[in-house]
């Protein structure tokens, strides 16, 4: 049977109603400039990205990936990429976003001199507390700490006052916990006084609070209202916590912590009184001090993209094996390795304000084992560009690697099963290899067949019923990631899906269309006798709701296949016809209405993505 987009399409309206556009940038700001002990270096132009996946390693689909005012989608293996970024020394942050996660932010110092790769890992919403707001909440959490949310109190993202049922997930990140790093947002801890000093913190815990409507719809405290939080404290912490200690959030423009009231220290939990939910963070902050170091392997050759962990964050190695990371002065904490590297921790003292604090080389104490890359065009011979190679194993974890021709080897474990999965806008390969002994280097083989590529613009016209000459259309300006056109033959029920997310500058994303046909060759076909041989599957906002349409009647017209490639290249043609089929509201998903006589006519050129079984 034909795998449907049904779940897709749910997620996306999902994610396109629910999202928050979160801004921020990787130009320096001007009140850093005194501060920072780098100097300005010329803007030049490069890129951002990575991959997002959430806590079990799994790559997460459709998510929101921002940097200044650019915004773009992962695609189906979590892979983002930002092209056209002007950075320059300072901070960079990006955000990320998507329905059914707490949102995450990734932040760090950039030399302005080179690409940067993120890993970014969602925590799913989960433990719910349902309530109705006329009678407020008290939830005790099942792993400590409690909030409090008083009667009549929410709104929606519009301001509008909210009553009815709602449901709140709370969750507490423990800075001890070995995933801490990993989740944090604005991982590297950076924020505002109340004041405007730019400080590091140092995190005693957190408390994330999502609150969702009866429809998925956020909701958050009416201005006047307030609400309690319980942060429990770590045992290990409990004789260093202060009795007061400053509450911050996460400014989800910046990815900066800013200053805002005071929680107290009762039994063993800190007690605080918020006026917003977001991520609230009980730290003490401490002006800035940089902690600077280089890693090498047993070699004395830089161990590049190699991550370190530097007090409560973590922090990975530039192309060099260099590592630098702004922390809070008055506090001492240790670097190490939270990979199977072990270089010797280092003591680092408390710093004072200013202070550069060089920890110096640090050799790994296990030789390493290299994997060389050897990546192919569609024509079978060496890919000449840019990718991210993601390598992983289950019991040590992964890795990201940015391969161009002059850095084709990864660093790895020695004598190690490695599963490697190459993106660069679409996946086109994965393999699986063992690495040798320490030193030595085996080779592994993958197709970048596709790889950045474009695409002309596809355009599809549908009127009639709920359709008013609505052009659904993609500009080839927005494939920024390969997946916004894209084709994609399923073996089982022997379709092709044509996938469009609809783009404008003004509202990106706002709407989507997967037309279907059988078979997987050029040619010219009739659409006749209501076969269902043609379907489209259609997602965008109807009168002030998102509506979900299925196309699956067609009494005439013909599809005309143009080209229809190899995986990695091209599938174009025509189409046009009449259609007939239902559609429902996200609000009112029970309600199916009859659609009738919906014309439709357009073109369509993609890149054919891999088959699925």
């Amino acid at each position: 049977m034909k795998k449907s987009y049904w779940r897709p399409l749910v997620l996306s309206c999902l994610l396109i109603s629910l999202q928050l556009f979160i801004v921020s940038s990787c130009k320096k700001d001007k009140k850093d400039d005194a501060q920072d002990p780098i100097a300005a270096a010329n803007n030049t132009e490069y890129k951002v990205l990575g991959i997002v996946k959430d806590e079990n390693g799994i790559p997460l689909v459709d998510v929101d990936v921002q940097n200044g005012n650019q915004t773009v989608k992962t695609n189906s293996n979590g892979y983002f990429e930002i092209k056209g970024i002007t950075l320059s020394e300072g901070r960079c942050n990006i955000s990320a976003k998507k329905n059914g996660f707490y949102a995450g932010a990734k932040g760090r110092l950039s030399d302005g001199k080179q690409d940067l790769i993120f890993e970014v890992v969602l925590q799913k919403l989960a433990n719910p507390s349902n309530f109705a707001t006329i009678n407020g909440l008290n939830a005790n959490l099942s792993g400590g700490g409690a909030v409090t949310i008083p009667s009549n109190a929410m709104i929606d993202a519009n301001g509008n006052p909210y009553n009815g049922n709602a449901t709140m997930y709370a969750e507490v990140l423990n800075p001890n916990a070995s995933n801490f790093s990993d989740l944090v947002a604005g991982d590297d801890l950076q924020a505002t006084t109340t004041n405007g000093t730019a400080v590091s913190l140092f995190s005693y815990g957190i408390m994330r609070v999502e609150l969702r409507g009866n429809t998925g719809q956020e909701l958050n405290l009416a201005s006047g209202k307030s609400a309690t939080i319980k942060v429990p404290i770590d045992p290990a912490d409990l004789a260093t916590s202060p009795n007061t200690i400053p509450l911050w959030f996460l400014d989800e423009k910046t990815g900066i912590w800013k200053e805002e009231g005071v929680a107290t220290k009762t039994g063993n939990e800190y007690v605080g009184t918020v006026k917003h939910f977001t991520d609230w963070n009980c730290d003490l902050p401490g002006p800035n001090a940089t902690i600077r170091g280089l890693l090498l392997d047993c070699n004395n050759l830089p161990l590049k993209n190699t991550t370190v962990k530097v007090g409560q964050t973590s922090i990975r190695t530039d192309n060099n094996g260099n590592f630098e990371r702004r922390v809070p002065s008055g506090i001492g904490f240790t670097v190490e390795s939270n990979t199977y590297l072990n270089f010797a921790p280092v003591n680092v003292p408390a710093l004072s304000v200013g202070q550069v604090y060089n920890v110096g080389t640090l050799v790994s104490t296990i030789c390493p084992a290299f994997i060389d890359l050897d990546l192919k065009d569609c024509n079978n011979l060496a890919f000449n560009g840019n990718a991210l190679i993601l390598y992983e194993n289950t019991s040590i974890g992964s890795g990201v690697h940015f391969w161009n021709t002059n850095d084709k080897k990864l660093t790895v474990k020695p004598n190690t099963n490695y599963t490697l999965t190459l993106f660069a806008g679409l996946i086109f390969n994965t393999t699986s290899i063992t690495s040798g002994n320490s030193g030595t280097t085996v080779s592994a083989s993958l197709n970048a067949c596709g790889a950045g590529q474009t695409v002309n613009t596809s355009n599809f016209n549908l009127n009639g019923g709920i359709f008013n000459n609505e052009t659904f259309v993609i500009d080839p300006n927005f494939q920024i990631i390969g997946s916004l056109a894209s084709s994609e033959y399923d073996i089982s029920s022997n379709k092709t899906d044509i996938v469009v997310s609809h783009n404008t500058n003004s509202n990106p994303f706002t709407k989507q269309l997967v037309l279907s046909f059988v078979g997987n060759n050029s040619g010219t076909f009739a659409i006749n006798n209501n076969s269902n041989e043609v379907t489209l599957n259609i997602q965008k906002i109807y009168n002030g709701d998102t509506i979900y349409a299925f196309l699956n009647n067609a009494s005439s017209g013909n599809i005309i296949v143009n080209t229809y490639g190899a995986v990695g290249s091209k599938v174009s043609g025509t189409i046009s016809g009449t259609f007939s089929g239902t559609y429902f509201k996200l609000n009112n998903p029970a309600a199916s209405t009859p659609l009738t006589n919906v014309s439709i006519s357009g073109n369509f050129e993609t890149i054919r993505k891999q088959d699925r079984p």
